[in-house]
C-alpha cells in the first residue's frame, strides 16, 4: 500500500552545487639572523637602554621582581636586535589544500629521516656556519639513503608477491601488473623481446619471446615455450629467473619514462 494517494503524487527535485573558493590564511613570522658586520650598530642601539637595564637589575628584591626583570631585559634586547638583524616573512597557508597521498614505501624510518633533514636545513639557513653545513649535508645524505633502501625493500616485496601470483593465477598476475605499471604493453613487449633474445650466459642460452594474443583485449601477452641450448629440453620460463628479470626490467622502463 502506498503511503500517499495515487491521485496526488508527490515529486521532489533538488538541484544544488557546492562552490568552494580557495581560501588562504596569511601569517607573518619574525626571526633574527645574526650578522657579524652589524655588531657596532647593535651596540649603539642598546646604548640608550643602559641605564634602564641597570635600574631593572638593581631593583630586584623578590622572586616576582626577578621574573619581571627577565621579561623586561629580554624585551629590550630582542626589540633592539630585531631593528638591526630582524626579518619578517609572510607565510601563506591554503585552508582548502588537499593532502597529497603518501607513497606506500615511505615508512617510519623515512619519516624520522625527513624530520631530521628539515630541522638541520632550516637551522643551516638561519645560521650558515661550516659546522651547520656539515650537519645539513649528513642529514641530507642519510635521508636519501633511507629512502632508497625503503624503495628497494618495497619493490622486492611487491616483486615476490607478483611472482607468487604468477605461479597460481596468471590472469590475476597480468591484471595486477597492468594496474600498477606505468609503461604500456608495446614498450614492455619490445624491452623483454630484446633482452631475452640476446641473453647468453655460459651453457644456458634462452630464446624468449612474447606473442600477442589477439583473442584477448588490450593485447595481453602469452609466453611461448623456451628451448635450451642443446635443443633437447623444452620448458616454461623459470619463475625464479623471471622474477629478477621482470623487476629489473620494470624499474628500468619506469626510469626511462
Amino acid at each position: 500500500m502506498n503511503e500517499f494517494s495515487d491521485r496526488m503524487p508527490l515529486f521532489f527535485e533538488l538541484n544544488f552545487s557546492t562552490i568552494c573558493q580557495k581560501r588562504t590564511n596569511t601569517t607573518t613570522r619574525n626571526y633574527i639572523k645574526w650578522e657579524t658586520n652589524k655588531n657596532d650598530e647593535y651596540a649603539q642601539i642598546l646604548q640608550p637602554h643602559r641605564e634602564k637595564l641597570l635600574s631593572v637589575v638593581n631593583n630586584i628584591t623578590s622572586d616576582v621582581d626577578i621574573h619581571n626583570a627577565v621579561r623586561e631585559i629580554t624585551r629590550i634586547i630582542y626589540d633592539s636586535a630585531f631593528k638591526v638583524f630582524g626579518q619578517s616573512v609572510s607565510i601563506h597557508k591554503s585552508i582548502d589544500r588537499q593532502n597529497r597521498p603518501n607513497n606506500e614505501w615511505f615508512d617510519e624510518n623515512c619519516k624520522n629521516a625527513r624530520k631530521r633533514f628539515h630541522v638541520t636545513t632550516k637551522f643551516f639557513i638561519r645560521h650558515q656556519t661550516d659546522a651547520n653545513r656539515s650537519e645539513y649535508v649528513i642529514a641530507r645524505n642519510s635521508y636519501n639513503k633511507v629512502k632508497r633502501k625503503a624503495q628497494y625493500n618495497y619493490k622486492r616485496k611487491k616483486g615476490l608477491e607478483l611472482c607468487s601470483i604468477a605461479k597460481t593465477n596468471q590472469k590475476k598476475f597480468w591484471s595486477t601488473l597492468k594496474s600498477k605499471c606505468v609503461v604500456d604493453n608495446e614498450e614492455m613487449f619490445n624491452y623483454f623481446e630484446n633482452v631475452w633474445s640476446n641473453d647468453e650466459d655460459g651453457e644456458f642460452y634462452f630464446f624468449f619471446r612474447f606473442e600477442r594474443n589477439e583473442n584477448v583485449r588490450n593485447n595481453t601477452f602469452s609466453v611461448r615455450q623456451v628451448p635450451v641450448i642443446d635443443g633437447n629440453q623444452m620448458g616454461q620460463i623459470s619463475i625464479t629467473f623471471f622474477k629478477d628479470l621482470l623487476i629489473d626490467g620494470l624499474d628500468q622502463l619506469s626510469m626511462e619514462k
